[in-house]
């Protein structure tokens, strides 16, 4: 039987390959099994041969696993043990010498919130040491800021000592406006009815951040004063938007049956820092007559702030209300 070029001829029952295709595919099949068996030589050789670096690292792999299960992972501690150990371990007690040595060596460096966090201290302590740290470090310090914090820390209640060094050139008498508002406010705190004359004396002053200082000092001096609704008048009316904010604030604190009409003029300020101040101050007051006037600023007021501060204000008032 014949069919074209690539035929096959069947003679005496026996099949002739004549195809030139066909003599170059079964040598091809021969290359790919001979291929075939020597990969499978090459892969027994090496799984023979990496065997035990393969044991082994599995070993190792268990050992590690077995320590961190044995010791709970002892390089990070559980909160458990941590709390265990501090309670068993407590942080050492400081001594007040050494306590004090501490807070010198903070203040006669340059970590300034290290620094600030000890006047916190000093001013809480209240003591005849805390004073004469803090003295010190206001005699000695060149930084404004930090001398004014000093200065404010020094000025805790019946502090009559310190008010030496408060009216001194490093207090009212300096020539640093920051300075001087800042003893302004500590002479305030202090609260000796005698400093009255000196910040009633500032409350004029041209410089705005000491006018409000001397205006905050007198309010922690004696809110109760009956000359104080007078004073605050004149902050009331000041050009500085920083002092008729003061002035807002301390119509929220003061004895006086006029306040509500002196803060009712500060409520429509064109400064949205002094409106923020009334609503706060009415806050304070809890003053449920302003509830309908806080819930139209709520959307009203042009200024973010000013709503925010006014919905606080009403949410406190209603608070309040509740409470009683």
């Amino acid at each position: 039987m014949r069919s074209g070029a690539g035929a096959l001829y069947v003679t005496s029952g026996q099949t002739r390959v004549h195809s030139r295709w066909m003599r170059n595919f079964l040598e091809l099949s021969a290359k790919r099994r001979l291929a075939a068996r020597v990969s499978v030589a090459v892969a027994c050789l090496a799984s023979v041969a990496f065997a035990p670096d393969a044991d082994a690292r599995a070993k190792a792999r268990g050992s590690d696993q077995g320590k961190s299960a044995t010791t709970g992972g002892a390089s990070q501690p559980d909160a458990a043990t941590q709390g265990e150990d501090r309670r068993n371990n407590p942080p050492p007690v400081e001594s007040p010498e050494e306590r004090q040595q501490r807070q010198r060596r903070v203040l006669r460096g340059k970590d300034r919130d290290a620094m600030r966090e000890v006047l916190a201290e000093l001013h809480a302590l209240e003591t005849g040491d805390a004073r004469a740290l803090l003295i010190d470090f206001i005699k000695r310090s060149r930084n404004e800021r930090l001398k004014g914090e000093a200065l404010i820390a020094l000025g805790w209640r019946g502090n009559r000592a310190a008010l030496d060094l408060l009216r001194g050139k490093h207090g009212l008498s300096s020539v640093r406006p920051p300075i001087v508002a800042a003893a302004c406010r500590a002479v305030g705190n202090v609260g000796d009815p005698a400093t009255k004359p000196l910040l009633l004396a500032r409350v004029t002053s041209k410089h705005a951040v000491v006018a409000a200082a001397a205006l905050g000092g007198l309010v922690a001096l004696d809110r109760k004063a009956a000359d104080l609704p007078g004073v605050i008048e004149i902050g009331v009316e000041s050009s500085h938007p920083i002092v008729r904010a003061e002035a807002a604030r301390a119509l929220g604190l003061i004895k006086s049956s006029v306040w509500r009409s002196q803060l009712a003029s500060l409520l429509g300020d064109p400064a949205p820092a002094v409106r923020i101040a009334a609503w706060e101050a009415l806050a304070v007051r809890k003053d449920e007559v302003s509830v309908p006037r806080l819930m139209q600023i709520q959307t009203t007021d042009p200024d973010a702030k000013v709503r925010s501060a006014a919905k606080k204000a009403m949410l406190t008032i209603d608070a309040a209300l509740a409470d009683d």
